[in-house]
Formats: structure tokens, C-alpha cells, sequence
């Protein structure tokens, strides 16, 4: 029987939950989405085909928001797993995931730190450059995303992946619960798809402190073996 903890599976429940309530939370928006891309077809303003063709993908990328999130949150990941650990079995591909795993595992604290940071971003928007939204206030946001990067993973800098997603969550409950006036608040489900690019700014904020930190324990771990290699045998 394994004895491996628990917390070995609470990041896919984390995750699961997550997924569950992105989507959920964007049916209202979605829902209104959709209505309001089919209003001028329905009403015969706009009976084009273009117009139809473009009420038909702001319908399905509308829907697709809501329903592929609440899906994977449900879906067995079994296969997904099985496949994987086929792959891992290929040598290069092999090593390219134990890599991969070892940048992406997750950490507790630098996501909790993550999801306060990402929140504080649009939070002190206004206040710091006037704009309501940090979408739109020009460099802040690419800045902001690289600081709380770096902050994130100051508490275990080789899980600064597990900041980097607390600083999108974070950002994204900002936005669905904390009313707005802007565009991206009232579309705030295509605004968060918006930012998952913007993730690799503040993974690339976390790496740095992770190679400074690599560096530093790899000096440190030389400095003393130096000095047990100079110290005289008794």
C-alpha cells in the first residue's frame, strides 16, 4: 500500500477546481455573449451572410469558454496519463518531460503568494497610472507581471512556475468578481484568455531568481567542499 501523501493529488484537484469555476462563472457573460451576437440576426438589422458567419463564432468561441473548462474539470485523466507515461519512455521526449515536471510542479506558498500579487495588479491599476484597466495602461502590466514573477518565487524559487499561475488566478478573480467599467471587464473571459501568454513574463521573472538562486547554492555547496578538501586530516 503507498503511503504517499496527499498533497500528491491536491494539485490536480486544485486545478479540477479551478477549471470548474472559470467555467462557471463565465455562463452569465457567455451566455450574454451569445444572445447579443444573434440579436441582429433575429431581428433582421443584419441578415448578411457575413453577420450570420460572425454571430456563428462569437456563438461557438462564446460557448466553447464555458464548456471546455467545466469538461476537463469532470473528464478522466487516465488516458491522459497512460499516454504520457508512454512518452516518457521514448528517451529524449522522456527527458524533456522529467524536465518540464520539475519546472511545473507546484508549491502552496508561492501560488497563495501568486494569487495575492496577480489580484494587487489591477487592484492598484488606477491608482498608480489612472487607467481602470491594466490591459490598458500601457507598460505597467508587462512590468507589474515581472516583478510579481520575481517576488513569487521568492519563497521556493524552483517552483516559480506554481507563482506564475497563482499571479494569473489572481488576476482573473479580480476581474470576475471586482465590477468595472472598461471593455475586458464586461468580456473578462476573453481578457483572461488574453493572459495566458502573458504568463511566461512572470515565468521569466521566476527564472531568473531561480538561476541566481541555482547559482548561489552551487557556489556555496563549492565553498564548502573546498574548505573540507584544505582542512587537515586528524
Amino acid at each position: 500500500m503507498s503511503d504517499r501523501p496527499s498533497k500528491f493529488k491536491l494539485f490536480p484537484l486544485i486545478i479540477r477546481i479551478i477549471l470548474f469555476g472559470l467555467g462557471a462563472i463565465t455562463i452569465p457573460i457567455t451566455g450574454m455573449v451569445i444572445i447579443n451576437s444573434f440579436e441582429g440576426v433575429l431581428t433582421g438589422h443584419d441578415r448578411g451572410v457575413n453577420q450570420i458567419t460572425f454571430a456563428l463564432s462569437m456563438a461557438f468561441v462564446a460557448f466553447m469558454i464555458s464548456a471546455l473548462p467545466i469538461y476537463f474539470s469532470f473528464s478522466n485523466w487516465s488516458r491522459v496519463k497512460r499516454f504520457t507515461q508512454f512518452l516518457k519512455k521514448i528517451p529524449k521526449v522522456g527527458k524533456l518531460f522529467a524536465t518540464i515536471e520539475k519546472f511545473i510542479a507546484f508549491k502552496g506558498t508561492n501560488f497563495g503568494v501568486g494569487i495575492v500579487l496577480g489580484f494587487l495588479i489591477w487592484a492598484l491599476c488606477e491608482i498608480i497610472t489612472g487607467k481602470e484597466e491594466a490591459v490598458d495602461a500601457g507598460f505597467y502590466l508587462p512590468l507589474a507581471l515581472l516583478i510579481t514573477g520575481i517576488i513569487s518565487s521568492l519563497p521556493s524559487p524552483k517552483f516559480f512556475f506554481s507563482g506564475a499561475l497563482g499571479i494569473f488566478v489572481g488576476q482573473v478573480a479580480f476581474m470576475a468578481f471586482v465590477p468595472a467599467k472598461g471593455f475586458g471587464a464586461n468580456l473578462w473571459p476573453l481578457t483572461a484568455i488574453g493572459l495566458v501568454p502573458a504568463m511566461l513574463i512572470s515565468i521569466f521573472g521566476g527564472l531568473i531568481i531561480y538561476t541566481i538562486s541555482s547559482k548561489l547554492i552551487s557556489r556555496n555547496r563549492k565553498s564548502i567542499e573546498n574548505e573540507n578538501n584544505a582542512s587537515p586530516n586528524h
